[in-house]
C-alpha cells in the first residue's frame, strides 16, 4: 500500500494491491514498516553488545541494486504512474523511512 501511494497514485489502473510486503515489486518489503522496525532492533541488540564505549558509530544500509534498476526500467515502462513520491529517488525514500526508527533507537541507547 505504501508503494502504491507514494510510486503508482491511489487511482492509477492496473496496479495491483500485494498481500504481503515482501511480495511488492517496487521495495521488495524493504519499506514494509514492521520489516524497519526489525533492523532497528537488530541494530540496537548489536549495539548493546558492543564492547566500544564511544559515543558514536556509523551505520551504513546496503540495498540491493535491483531496485534501482527496477525503479529506472518501472519509471520508462509506466509514465502514468503519478504517487506522491514518484520523482524522489527510491535511494532518498529509504533513507526516509529508515532514519525516523534508527535515531529512535539511538536515542533508547544514549539513555542506558
Amino acid at each position: 500500500a505504501l508503494c502504491r501511494r507514494q510510486i503508482a497514485g491511489e487511482d492509477t489502473p492496473d496496479v495491483e494491491l500485494v498481500e504481503k510486503a515482501f511480495e511488492c515489486v517496487l521495495c521488495f518489503g524493504l519499506l514494509d514498516p514492521a520489516y524497519i522496525e526489525k533492523v532497528a532492533e537488530a541494530v540496537a541488540s548489536k549495539l548493546r553488545a558492543s564492547p566500544y564505549d564511544a559515543p558514536a558509530c556509523t551505520l551504513a544500509l546496503n540495498l540491493p541494486i535491483s531496485q534501482t534498476l527496477r525503479q529506472t526500467i518501472i519509471k520508462q515502462a509506466r509514465p502514468d504512474l503519478n504517487g506522491i513520491l514518484v520523482t524522489v529517488p527510491y535511494k532518498i525514500r529509504n533513507i526516509d523511512a529508515y532514519l525516523p526508527k534508527l535515531r529512535e533507537v539511538r536515542v533508547v541507547l544514549q539513555r542506558l
